[in-house]
C-alpha cells in the first residue's frame, strides 16, 4: 500500500460517516498524519499511536563491516535511525491473517459436506508380478573426491 492507496482507503472509511468527504480531503488528511509524525519523531521522544505502535529515535553506535566486493574492512559512522515496535492490536491482526480466512471456510466446508456413504466392498488383492525386475545397469566407477579449496592467508 502506498499514499495514494491509504488516501483511498481513508477516503472509503470517512466517505461512509460523511459522503461529502472529497479525495483531496482525504489526500490531506494523510499528509497531516505523516507531518505530524514525523515532527514527533523529530523531537527525540517516542511517538506512541496505541494499538498500532510505536515510533522512536535510537542510537547505532560506530562499526566496522567488510565490503563485499573487495574484502577489505571498512568503517561506517555512528547514526540515528527510526525504530518501529508493533503494538499489541496490529500484533494480534497480523498474527491472526491466516487464521480469519481458513476458519470460516473450513466451518462451511463441514456443513456443507453429505453425509458419508458405506463403504464400498474390498477389491480382490492384485495379482504377483509374473517376472522380477529387470537387475540394474552396473553404476559408473565413482569420481574420486575433490582437494579441498587452499586457505586464503
Amino acid at each position: 500500500m502506498n499514499k495514494t492507496d491509504l488516501a483511498t482507503k481513508v477516503l472509503e472509511l470517512l466517505g461512509a460517516e460523511k459522503p461529502d468527504t472529497s479525495k483531496l480531503d482525504a489526500d490531506r488528511a494523510v499528509k497531516a498524519v505523516l507531518k505530524a509524525l514525523v515532527e514527533g519523531i523529530k523531537t527525540d521522544a517516542p511517538v506512541q499511536l496505541i494499538g498500532f505502535g510505536t515510533f522512536k529515535v535510537v542510537e547505532r553506535p560506530a562499526r566496522t563491516g567488510v565490503n563485499p566486493a573487495t574484502g577489505k574492512p571498512q568503517s561506517y559512522p555512528a547514526k540515528k535511525v527510526v525504530k518501529f515496535s508493533p503494538g499489541t492490536e496490529l500484533k494480534t491482526e497480523v498474527a491472526n491473517l491466516g487464521k480469519k480466512a481458513a476458519k470460516p471456510a473450513a466451518k462451511s466446508a463441514a456443513k456443507a459436506a453429505p453425509a458419508p456413504a458405506k463403504a464400498a466392498p474390498a477389491k480382490p488383492a492384485a495379482k504377483p508380478a509374473a517376472k522380477a525386475a529387470p537387475a540394474p545397469a552396473k553404476a559408473a566407477p565413482a569420481k574420486p573426491a575433490a582437494k579441498p579449496a587452499a586457505k586464503k592467508k
